[in-house]
């Protein structure tokens, strides 16, 4: 396997077990409901809440599949804008 492939799995591993934590504490967190202890503690919120997803964002961005994938990514021949016709007969298609 490709080092590119290895490095986003493991970033999609860690990234799913980041965001599955956060699940885990919004759980226990409402648990009590709104005026529950937990609910009410701002540092574990501020540690548990935003950090565990812009981490697991910052790893999928940085560790992107097209980056992985490599040349097979150029394979594809996808874009973000379609064709137009006159593009589309000039590459034959």
């Amino acid at each position: 396997m490709k080092k590119g492939l290895i490095m986003f799995l493991i970033a999609l591993w860690i990234a799913t077990i980041l965001i599955f934590l956060r699940c885990i504490y919004r759980v226990i967190e409402l648990q009590g409901g709104y005026d529950g202890e937990i609910a009410n503690h701002e540092a574990s919120f501020m540690v548990l809440e935003g950090p565990m997803i812009f981490v697991a964002v910052g790893l999928l961005t940085a560790f992107h599949p097209g980056i992985a994938f490599g040349d097979l990514w150029k394979v594809t021949d996808w874009s973000l804008r379609k064709k137009s016709a006159s593009s589309k007969e000039q590459s034959g298609v």
